[in-house]
C-alpha cells in the first residue's frame, strides 16, 4: 500500500513538472499578458505603439495613442549628442505616465513644448509607470535612469505610496547597494525570504512571472484608485466633500504615521541616488479632486515631500498648492484630462523655467526668457507624429509578416491623423498577412465610408460581421449601423432596415437606431412600423430628440389617417416650439378635414410663410377650403 501511494506521488510530481514545462514553452511562444515586472526587475517594452478606442469615459477622447520609444519611455529617442542637451526625465506613477492621454498631449509633452520656447536642445522623456510607487521608482532610477544620465529628474510621487510599506528582500538588496543604513531582516519576517526566492524565480520562469503579476494585479484592484476596468472607467466628480474635522485629522495623522515615516526614507534614498550620480532631482507634490478625506490623506504625503525637499535643499514645485483644481481637469479623482494635462504643464513651466534658467544658463536661447517664450505647437506635434510613425516602421521591419503593426499604424492614420487613404493601405497590408485582426476589415470599411466609397465599405463591413470570432458588441453594433448608412447611401433601404434590426437584437435600448429605422420604414410607406419605431425611440430617450420624434410619429399617423393621435403629436410639438411650421401645416390639414375651417386655415397660413407651400397639396387644400378669405 505504501509503495502504491509512493508511486502515485512520484507520478503526480512528474505530471506537475511536465505541465510546468509545457506552460513555460507556451508562454515563451505566446504571452497573453505583457509583464512590466519580472520578479523585482522592471521589464520595459520598447518601440511599442498602442492604440485604444475609448468607449468608457466621456471625458477622454474616443481614440487614444500611446507610444514607447527605444528605451521604453514616452517621448523622443535619446539623440546622439545627449550629453550636450538639457535633458529631463519625469518619474512617477499613472499621473505621470498619463496612459490614456495621447502622444503630444500629456503634461510631460506639453511641458517640453513650453521649455523649447526658452531653451536650446531640450530633450524630455516620460518614465512614469502606472501603479508604481517609490519602491519601483528606486529600481527604475538605478536600472534605467542612472545609466542614461539626464541632467534633471522630475519626481511626481506620493499617490501610490499611501499606506504602502511593503519591503521585500530585493528592495533591501537594492537599498544596500546604495550604501543605505542596514535594515533589519527581522522587520520583514520569513515572508521576505520567500518573496526573495519567488522574485528570483520570476527572472527565469514565465510561469512564475505571470502568476506573480496576476497576484499583484489582484492586489492592485483592492487599492483606492484602481479597479477591474483600470482608471479609464467613468467617475462621477460632481460631488465634492467638505474638509474633515480636527479630530478626524488627528486620527488620520496617527494612522498614517508609520507609512509616512517609511515613505520619507524612500524619498531620501531617491534624492541621494540621484545626487550621487550628478542628476538634479526636483520634487513635485500631487493633486487630487473632491476634497474631504481623500485630499487630507494625500496632503499628509505631500507634506513629507515638502519637508524632505527642504531638508535636502532640493527644488520643490508645490503643484498641489498652485493648481487650479477644477472638475474639467480630471477624468477621475487623480488622473488628468487633456485640459488638466495642459494646465499642469502651464503651472510646472511657470515654476520650473526660472529655476532651469539659473541652473543651466548656457542652454537659454539668445533674447529669450520664460515670460517671452512662444511655442509652435503645430511644429512640435509634427515631430511627435514622425516619432510615432518611426516606432511603427521599426516594428514592421522587425517582423514583416506580423499583421498587427500594419493594423495599428492604419488605426493611427484613421483615428489620429485622419489620413483615410494611408489608413486603407495599411489595413489592406494587415489583411494580406496571416491571421489578420477582424478589426482591420472594420476600420477599412469605416475609412471607405469617410471617402464616400459605400460599395467597398459594405464589402468590408460584411466581412467583419461574418467573422465567427468573439468580438465585442460595441464593434458589431457600430458595424451594422455603419453598413446601414452605406445601404441608405446606395438606395437599399430594405437592407438598411435589416441592419438596424440586427443592432436592436443585440441591444434594445438604442433610441437613435429606432429613429433611423423608423425613417426608412416611412420612406417605404410602412407607416405603422414607422410610428412604432418612433414610439420606441421616445420610450428609451424621451427628451433628446423629442420634438423631431413627435413630429415624425405624427406624420406617420397622419398618413394612416389616425387623426386624433396625429393631432395630439403636433400639439405637443407646438408646445415645445411655437414656430414649428411643419406641425402647423399638418395640424391645419387635420383641422380642415375635421370641419374646423377657420382654425385649419389659420394653421396653414402660419405654416406657409414666404411661399414655402407653393405648388404643393397644401395650396390645393387652401383653395378647396377657400382659405384665402383669411389672408
Amino acid at each position: 500500500m505504501q509503495i502504491f501511494q509512493f508511486k502515485n506521488w512520484i507520478a503526480f510530481l512528474i505530471g506537475c513538472v511536465v505541465s510546468f514545462g509545457i506552460a513555460e514553452v507556451v508562454l515563451r511562444i505566446y504571452a497573453p499578458v505583457e509583464l512590466r515586472l519580472r520578479g523585482q526587475k522592471i521589464n520595459l517594452k520598447v518601440n511599442r505603439a498602442s492604440v485604444y478606442e475609448n468607449t468608457t469615459n466621456s471625458k477622454l477622447p474616443r481614440h487614444i495613442l500611446h507610444v514607447k520609444n527605444e528605451i521604453g519611455f514616452r517621448g523622443e529617442n535619446p539623440p546622439p549628442d545627449f550629453s550636450d542637451r538639457l535633458t529631463l526625465v519625469a518619474v512617477g506613477g499613472s499621473t505621470t505616465e498619463s496612459y490614456y492621454i495621447s502622444e503630444g498631449k500629456t503634461w510631460v509633452d506639453q511641458l517640453g513644448f513650453r521649455l523649447k520656447g526658452t531653451f536650446d536642445k531640450v530633450w524630455i522623456n516620460n518614465a512614469g509607470l502606472d501603479g508604481h510607487s517609490t519602491f519601483g521608482h528606486l529600481i527604475l532610477l538605478k536600472d534605467y535612469i542612472v545609466p542614461l544620465r539626464p541632467k534633471v529628474v522630475l519626481f511626481l510621487v506620493g499617490v501610490n505610496d499611501q499606506e504602502n510599506d511593503k519591503i521585500n528582500m530585493n528592495d533591501i538588496n537594492l537599498l544596500k547597494e546604495l550604501d543605505d543604513p542596514k535594515l533589519s531582516l527581522e522587520e520583514n519576517g520569513v515572508s521576505a525570504f520567500l518573496m526573495d526566492w519567488v522574485n528570483t524565480a520570476a527572472h527565469y520562469s514565465d510561469v512564475v512571472a505571470l502568476a506573480l503579476n496576476l497576484g499583484r494585479y489582484r492586489e492592485a484592484m483592492m487599492q483606492t484608485f484602481t479597479g477591474p476596468m483600470g482608471h479609464l472607467r467613468a467617475t462621477d466628480l460632481s460631488q465634492t466633500n467638505p474638509p474633515i474635522s480636527q479630530a478626524e485629522q488627528q486620527e488620520l495623522e496617527s494612522g498614517q504615521h508609520k507609512f509616512m515615516t517609511k515613505y520619507r526614507t524612500r524619498l531620501e534614498r531617491l534624492l541621494r541616488l540621484s545626487q550621487k550620480q550628478g542628476i538634479e532631482p526636483i520634487l513635485i507634490t500631487q493633486t487630487v479632486f473632491g476634497g474631504g478625506l481623500r485630499e487630507a490623506k494625500l496632503e499628509l504625503y505631500n507634506d513629507v515631500v515638502r519637508q524632505v525637499g527642504r531638508d535636502h535643499g532640493v527644488f520643490i514645485i508645490d503643484l498641489a498648492q498652485s493648481f487650479s483644481n477644477q472638475e474639467v481637469h480630471y477624468y477621475d479623482h487623480i488622473h488628468y484630462t487633456e485640459e488638466g494635462s495642459s494646465e499642469v504643464a502651464k503651472v510646472l513651466h511657470q515654476k520650473l523655467c526660472p529655476y532651469l534658467t539659473q541652473k543651466y544658463p548656457n542652454f537659454v536661447q539668445a533674447g529669450k526668457s520664460c515670460e517671452s517664450a512662444s511655442v509652435d505647437l503645430e511644429t512640435e506635434m509634427e515631430a511627435t507624429h514622425d516619432q510615432i510613425l518611426k516606432a511603427y516602421d521599426q516594428a514592421i521591419a522587425a517582423n514583416p509578416e506580423n499583421p498587427k503593426p500594419h493594423y495599428e499604424r492604419g488605426f493611427v492614420y484613421f483615428a489620429y491623423f485622419l489620413e483615410m487613404e494611408l489608413a486603407i493601405a495599411d489595413f489592406t497590408r494587415s489583411i494580406e498577412k496571416p491571421s489578420p485582426s477582424p478589426l482591420a476589415y472594420y476600420y477599412r470599411g469605416m475609412a471607405q465610408i469617410r471617402l464616400n466609397r459605400y460599395d467597398q465599405a459594405i464589402q468590408d463591413l460584411t466581412q467583419f460581421v461574418n467573422f465567427e470570432e468573439d468580438i465585442a458588441d460595441f464593434y458589431i453594433k457600430t458595424a451594422y449601423t455603419a453598413r446601414a448608412y452605406a445601404y441608405i447611401k446606395t438606395s437599399r433601404p430594405h437592407e438598411a432596415i435589416e441592419d438596424y434590426t440586427q443592432v436592436l437584437r443585440i441591444s434594445q435600448n438604442e433610441p437613435i437606431i429606432y429613429q433611423r429605422r423608423g425613417h426608412e420604414y416611412f420612406k417605404l410607406d410602412k407607416y405603422a412600423e414607422a410610428a412604432a419605431d418612433f414610439t420606441q425611440a421616445l420610450k428609451y430617450d424621451p427628451e433628446t430628440n423629442r420634438k423631431k420624434l413627435l413630429h415624425a410619429r405624427g406624420m406617420a399617423l397622419f398618413q394612416m389617417k389616425e387623426w386624433v393621435p396625429a393631432f395630439n403629436d403636433f400639439e405637443q410639438v407646438l408646445l415645445l416650439d411655437p414656430n414649428h411650421a411643419d406641425s402647423y401645416r399638418a395640424r391645419g390639414m387635420i383641422l380642415l378635414f375635421g370641419g374646423q375651417t377657420e382654425l385649419g386655415c389659420a394653421d396653414l397660413k402660419r405654416g406657409c410663410y414666404e411661399n414655402i407651400c407653393e405648388g404643393t397639396d397644401i395650396i390645393r387644400a387652401w383653395n378647396d377650403y377657400h382659405c384665402d378669405q383669411f389672408q
